[in-house]
């Protein structure tokens, strides 16, 4: 989801229960983008509480523009 838009990160609930829906067991992570842009409209706390809620063990904020934690979501990968 992109930290920038608010619905954004709402549809998050949306596409958690479609994965769930289809596999309930499926591992997911959140992955935030646009970490490098300064106007951030989605809060940490806003995103802790909703990784919680869903039992999502992590969201990884990363920045596409600088490559910042760019690789960090696919540490997650089980091959």
């Amino acid at each position: 989801f992109d930290l920038t838009s608010k619905l954004s990160f709402k549809n998050c609930v949306t596409w958690v229960q479609k994965v769930r829906a289809h596999k309930a067991d499926a591992s997911i992570i959140l992955v935030a983008t646009k970490l490098d842009v300064l106007e951030r409209k989605v809060s940490k706390s806003s995103i802790k509480r909703f990784i919680n809620k869903w039992g999502i063990p992590a969201c990884i904020e990363i920045s596409t523009k600088s490559c910042y934690n760019y690789s960090k979501p696919f540490d997650y990968i089980d091959v």
